[in-house]
């Protein structure tokens, strides 16, 4: 997630949660629907996501992934979970969240013996107004084995508007640097108005099992503005 400046702010105030690996700790205010974006060239297809404030500090968030596929006529599957704030970025201890989510792929129809759960405990740190970093660490339970995953951001904002990152990621934590799939992206946000914003970012493999490299094009924008 990049906002345009570092991301200690309310829950009223406009907090995407791409691009980026990186699970946000900002929750979307109860009465808002913010919808979040994706479309990757290489894959001729995208994702989108609703979020929508559920109570104070809790939202509910659904996902349709891979749509308009080139390789695929049907979505790729469908993600439902929940996003929760624990604590604001302030003082010397960064703030935290925890995101639970189930997905379940979509063949010939949505496979609930096949789903998966995931467990994220994101945080997020101001070195200053500008300058943050968020990172989290995340738990994965696809069939019936347990694996582990981390991703981080250093993000910066050059602008009130213009925002930049550059991010680490892993793919199933493994035994050794050549067992791990470590990725990095990069990457620009624009706030076109208070509440759209637009981003163009990348990445390239850092291990040899890295993911292949990509260019996405995103957009996020919130109801009411």
């Amino acid at each position: 997630m990049l906002p345009a400046a570092a991301p200690s702010q309310s829950v009223h105030e406009f907090s995407a949660g791409r691009p980026g690996q990186v699970e946000t700790i900002s929750v979307i205010h109860k009465g808002y629907f913010q919808f979040e974006s994706n479309f990757t060239p290489a894959y001729g297809g995208g994702s989108i996501m609703l979020r929508t404030g559920f109570i104070q500090n809790l939202e509910v968030r659904f996902t349709l992934d891979d749509l308009l596929s080139e390789s695929s006529s049907t979505p790729g599957g469908f993600t439902a979970g929940l996003l929760m704030h624990i604590r604001e970025n302030k003082g010397k201890w960064p703030g935290m969240g925890l995101a639970i989510s189930l997905s379940v792929p979509n063949a010939d129809g949505l496979q609930m013996d096949a789903g998966q759960v995931d467990f994220v405990i994101p945080f997020s740190k101001s070195f200053t107004d500008e300058l943050f970093l968020d990172w989290h660490l995340a738990a994965s339970y696809p069939d019936d084995e347990l694996a582990f995953f981390f991703a981080s951001l250093l993000g910066y904002g050059i602008t009130e508007k213009l925002g930049t990152f550059v991010g680490l990621y892993s793919g199933k934590l493994a035994d050794g640097l050549s067992e791990t799939s470590i990725s990095m992206d990069a990457g620009f946000t624009y706030m076109f108005r208070d509440n759209i914003q637009l981003d163009l970012n990348g990445g390239i493999p850092v291990s040899d099992k890295g993911e292949d490299p990509f260019i996405d094009i995103g957009l996020v924008f919130r109801l009411p503005k």
